[in-house]
């Protein structure tokens, strides 16, 4: 299966979809106003992150061959 690659626009994307849908989750009472901010930023971190996995996954080897 191959990994759909995060890009900076899918990021930012989803950055804004999170920052829409925290508040929602609030008036919901899915969670508490005082977490909201925390959410945030563990999605924050997460995404951050993720762009360092996804570089290093795509970042090609060296073969045996040619070291």
């Amino acid at each position: 299966m191959k990994v759909p690659r995060l890009t900076p626009a899918r990021r930012a994307r989803i950055y804004v979809l999170l920052t829409a849908l925290v508040p929602l989750a609030v008036a919901y009472g899915l969670i508490a106003d005082t977490q909201a901010s925390l959410w945030l930023a563990v999605a924050a971190a997460l995404l951050g992150s993720g762009g360092s996995t996804m570089a290093a996954w795509h970042t090609p080897t060296l073969s045996k061959d040619r070291e």
